[in-house]
């Protein structure tokens, strides 16, 4: 027997279905109306076939699991559609407070703009929830990371009666549920294959803005076990898992391929390629126009993601510089970049390995860095395993290397220890650190982190000090960009 236990606070509002049940790792909503088993078997009936849209909240993982995601249920026969749904599925970010609260939020437009869709919410703040036994009022279901590969299995038995014919399946094809599907979190170990010939997929309205612009996503890792003080994400992502290079390799290849073919369910339609044409219009012009017409169902760039880039391999005993170099001999890819690339794969030998490939001019000279904090007082405080002056370093090296390339970084203020002096000590090193753009985050606590429990011993900065510090921070590039 279940006990169920629901928490109210101020930005949490507490759901108390009718019914509830937990399968696995997921809670379940279930009306009384509408008992939904996501664990019995797809339905016989072929024309039952249904519609979807999805959103993506977060980091660019969020992002390559999306499109994995959309493409397995394009190929299902499902519908992508943004008017009214069937089925409206959120892979959400709990970074921050505020990232839990924008999920919430969008919750409630979507309840109240489409009020009979079945709303299915994964990612980081449904993990969360489903690990703290919250409901949020309007979600029909709730899925964790690790259980992600059901999603399109959950959404075939799914024997609301109100479902129309929405496609058909070609002569002689099933949907075959795989019941020994890996338990991973990795999108693409979803648990649906096909028999004989698959579904023709129906893509006249999708729309995904990396894709439309020729690039894909394309994830190569997962978790994470630095433990960083403030982060919440290694215990909702779990143990670092690597994709194998071969695997990446396969998917690149495979989607570069099938760029020009109409079975492609990713591919742009017709309807999609007019309005990507019209809109470049403006901005295009003589053989450039040209060219691009050409060239629009073509893969321009993969954009590699990834939880932590320094836990790549780790499981697998591959590395980092491994994978560039097999992309770069084994694909016809034009450019590669990394969505974010982090300290600790800075390392001399990456850096001596950039040198070594920018002739190619196929790798993109683009680092988003994180660094969170320019004090080694609070950056010991993060357990960030690392010193400014090390950093600062690094940095300097990249510049030197190719004095294009542009780098960014996120950095945190108001962390609980950053008195006047340590946020002085941010503000100074940023002023002389040769980077191009910053993002600000204002410290908010996570539950069950290390830097929670600092609250017993530093005193948080006040919201508005939190926010003289982001504003100062902000202005540093501002003004360095009209100079």
């Amino acid at each position: 027997m279940w006990l169920c236990i629901y928490l109210s606070c101020s930005d949490t509002i507490p759901y108390f279905p009718k019914k509830s049940d937990i399968i696995g790792n997921v809670i379940l909503s279930v009306s009384e109306e509408s008992q939904w088993d996501p664990s019995q078997k797809p339905r016989d009936d072929k024309n039952t076939m249904s519609s979807f849209f999805s959103f993506s909240f977060g980091c660019r993982v969020n992002e390559a699991e999306k499109v994995t995601l959309d493409k397995k249920l394009l190929e299902m026969g499902f519908l992508w559609s943004e008017k009214n749904p069937d089925f409206y599925i959120i892979n959400s970010c709990a970074v921050t407070g505020k990232a839990e609260r924008e999920v919430r939020q969008h919750i409630y437009q979507i309840r109240k703009k489409f009020p009979k869709t079945k709303i299915v919410v994964t990612g980081c703040a449904a993990t969360n929830w489903v690990k703290n036994s919250l409901m949020v009022q309007g979600v029909d279901l709730l899925i964790q990371n690790s259980d992600k590969q059901s999603i399109p299995r959950r959404l075939m038995c799914h024997p609301e009666p109100r479902i129309k014919v929405r496609g058909k399946l070609r002569e002689g094809s099933s949907p075959d549920v795989r019941q020994d599907a890996p338990q991973d979190s990795s999108p693409d170990l979803i648990g649906i294959r096909m028999t004989s010939k698959p579904y023709s997929p129906d893509i006249t309205n999708y729309y995904d803005k990396f894709l439309h612009s020729g690039r894909l996503m394309v994830k190569i890792q997962d978790g994470c076990d630095r433990f960083c003080s403030y982060c919440i994400v290694p215990y909702l992502r779990g143990k670092p898992k690597s994709k194998r290079i071969a695997k990446i390799i396969a998917e690149i290849q495979s989607y570069a391929q099938s760029c020009h073919s109409r079975s492609n369910p990713l591919r742009l339609s017709e309807t999609s390629r007019e309005s990507r044409e019209k809109n470049l219009d403006s901005r295009l012009r003589g053989n450039d126009r040209k060219k691009l017409n050409n060239d629009i169902n073509i893969l321009n760039e993969v954009i590699l993601t990834a939880i932590n880039t320094g836990c790549f391999g780790k499981d697998t005993g591959e590395t980092l510089i491994e994978l560039i170099d097999a992309i770069l001999k084994q694909t016809s890819v034009p450019k590669i970049s990394f969505g974010s690339i982090h300290p600790w794969s800075i390392t001399d030998e990456f850096l001596e390995y950039y040198r070594s490939i920018l002739p190619t001019n196929r790798f993109i000279p683009f680092f988003h860095i994180p660094i969170q904090s320019g004090s080694n007082t609070i950056l010991k405080l993060m357990n960030r395993g690392y010193t400014i002056e090390e950093i600062y370093r690094k940095l300097k090296e990249i510049k030197k290397i190719n004095p294009d390339t542009f780098i960014g970084t996120d950095i945190i203020v108001g962390f609980p220890g950053e008195t006047e002096k340590e946020f002085q000590e941010t503000y100074e090193f940023l002023q002389k650190a040769p980077i191009d753009k910053i993002h600000v985050f204002r410290y908010s606590p996570r539950p069950g982190t290390t830097a929670e429990k600092f609250k017993k011993i530093y005193d948080e900065s006040t919201p508005e000090e939190k926010r003289r510090r982001a504003k100062m921070i902000i202005e540093i590039k501002s003004k360095a960009n009209n100079i």
